[in-house]
């Protein structure tokens, strides 16, 4: 006899949104929707309240109506943004279309979809792009005062234009450095700790710039061509807040970089990434060459940057440069560092998820880089203040805890304290 394709648990009549939503979620988690946490999140704080108690069955297209007037409120006051707004609609959007014509027919709980004709909530201003210029970006890679691995690792981003997940996993044997190719067809699924297909399953072969071979053959060298380029990737928003620190000790002072207001958005590790594609339309590249590489599912995102490039390519500067000669070898001798760095998060601290030695700091072939063991005592301090957690200080992570417990982000909260007290034993042990 053949098999049902599908679960056959009947929904209960009365079943309501918030008991219908943790079936619905855990359904979205099995079959791999990454976006699943933040769903959890979203429903628990902005619908649950609204119609959580109402039967799937029973909702109307009014009280829909009354939820996006309700989100249309908070974004004018200045509660919730105008897009977390967009994907709180497009959320409950997807739910009632799925509580009506799922693949799973045990999700399906009515004939209609009460959200099919409700209006989604309104729009705001688009933020401008943010990128580096390549003069800015020679000033952070040659700025001593910035871990080298970090300097390697904001060179790999923008040349590359590969996403945090995927150079968290990306290995010398994705690489063809013969060839002047690398194959990025996998990243990281953080919230899961598993690897994952990229964004839009998208598996994309690039050609490397020539200026970056140099880099890659040094770091192959003293890996001896094995594992991964990046096995200790701190999360991306602690990436994100050491970025914007190292730009400003390496001289990079452009008020755009830095502020985050309701039309500019402030440089995050993910505008690396744009950084590079912007790079290429200044360049002249091809739109479906730069769609290709960069693994856009839709031209018109592409379009984005060329559209920016043709305003900003008067004095912009020589992209891709060649990189300077001090991000090819490691250093004698830990570079100073100034007394208000609270210090930053390091490629190369943390344990290894690789095996070899789990000491912060320590190489990938299981020796401690000359970066822990020759500085001062201050300095090596400094060199392992950034595990995972990012270096915080105690004023920064006090206002970032108590931002996810008043969002009630709750596992965020713990997971950032957890970060932080391992990061001080970190420090304790090798700080010595």
């Amino acid at each position: 006899m053949r098999a049902a394709p599908f679960a056959s648990t009947p929904r209960a009549p009365d079943e309501t949104v918030r008991d219908g939503c943790t079936r619905w979620v855990a359904d979205r988690d099995a079959r791999g929707i990454v976006s699943v946490r933040t769903d959890r999140a979203r429903l628990r704080t902005h619908v649950f309240p609204r119609i959580g108690s109402r039967p799937v069955a029973k909702v109307t297209r009014e009280e829909l109506e009354d939820l996006v007037t309700h989100l249309d409120r908070r974004v004018r006051a200045g509660q919730l943004s105008w897009r977390t707004a967009l994907s709180i609609w497009a959320l409950v959007s997807k739910l009632f279309s799925d509580a009506c014509r799922s693949k799973d027919r045990s999700l399906r709980a009515r004939p209609d979809n009460p959200a099919a004709e409700v209006r989604a909530p309104d729009r705001g201003p688009r933020k401008a792009k943010v990128y580096l210029y390549p003069s800015e970006f020679l000033a952070l890679v040659r700025c001593p005062q910035v871990p080298l691995a970090t300097r390697r690792l904001y060179a790999v981003a923008i040349y590359t234009f590969a996403r945090a997940g995927e150079l968290e996993v990306l290995c010398w044997s994705d690489l063809d450095l013969d060839h002047g190719t690398a194959h990025l067809h996998v990243a990281m699924d953080r919230d899961r700790k598993r690897v994952k297909p990229t964004k839009s399953s998208m598996a994309r072969r690039i050609a490397l710039e020539p200026t970056l071979l140099p880099l890659l053959r040094a770091m192959r060298a003293e890996d001896a061509g094995e594992g991964r380029l990046f096995p200790r990737m701190p999360r991306e928003a602690s990436l994100a807040v050491a970025l914007r620190k190292h730009l400003r000790v390496a001289g990079v002072q452009r008020e755009d970089l830095f502020v985050n207001d309701a039309t500019r958005k402030n440089m995050t590790f993910h505008d690396l990434r744009a950084s590079g594609i912007t790079w290429a339309a200044v360049r002249g590249d091809d739109l479906s060459k730069i769609q290709r590489r960069a693994g856009h599912s839709a031209p018109s995102t592409t379009d984005l940057y060329i559209r920016e490039a043709e305003t900003a390519r008067v004095g912009f500067g020589e992209v891709f440069p060649p990189l300077p000669e001090t991000l090819l070898r490691l250093p004698v001798a830990t570079a100073e560092v100034p007394d208000d760095d609270p210090g930053t998060p390091d490629v190369d601290s943390g344990p290894s998820r690789e095996g070899g030695s789990d000491a912060p700091g320590a190489n990938r072939s299981g020796n401690r880089s000359a970066e822990m063991v020759n500085g001062p005592k201050s300095e090596r301090f400094r060199a392992v203040g950034g595990v995972r957690g990012g270096g915080l200080e105690s004023e920064a992570l006090s206002r970032r805890v108590t931002k996810c417990f008043k969002t009630r982000h709750f596992r965020s909260a713990f997971e950032t304290v957890g970060d932080r007290f391992r990061t001080f034993c970190y420090e304790f042990s090798y700080g010595k």
